[in-house]
């Protein structure tokens, strides 16, 4: 889909079936079902997707880590969730490196319009990111695992 404002085809009370979205740079907005993205057969193919992102919009509810969240800012990109995602908020700062929005789709659609109008704060924020995702190590994690 492609339109002026992206945030248009993403309408309060329809449901997607995605679990996440990535904002093309062009203006499409490419929503992806959790299992069609973890069935591409290359990595390649999730790189290009990431390469050619303005953002992307990762909405789970209670996820347990928030991978994705990590691999868009390792790409340079910023992420848009929400209060209720769970593990996106570890990393996510809102207006820092991406958007943290109320559980609604016109929230999500805000926040997307945001990014539309202004892509160079969208770039800003996912420099943001890639410099907070840096910071994640393995160390780090079994620290905090430990409670060190």
């Amino acid at each position: 889909m492609r339109t002026d404002d992206p945030a248009a085809d993403f309408r309060p009370g329809e449901k997607h079936r995605a679990c996440g979205a990535v904002i093309g740079a062009g203006g499409a907005v490419f929503f992806y079902a959790a299992a069609e993205f973890a069935e591409c057969e290359d990595d390649d193919t999730i790189i290009e997707l990431y390469a050619g992102a303005l953002g992307v919009v990762f909405p789970p509810y209670d996820e347990d880590y928030g991978y994705v969240t990590l691999e868009a800012f390792l790409a340079g990109k910023p992420v848009i969730t929400t209060t209720d995602a769970g593990g996106p908020n570890e990393f996510v700062v809102d207006r820092v490196n991406g958007r943290v929005t109320p559980p609604d789709p016109e929230a999500i659609g805000d926040a997307i319009s945001d990014w539309h109008r202004d892509r160079i704060g969208a770039a800003a924020m996912g420099d943001a990111g890639f410099d907070r995702a840096r910071t994640v190590t393995w160390a780090g994690v079994i620290d905090q695992l430990v409670g060190r």
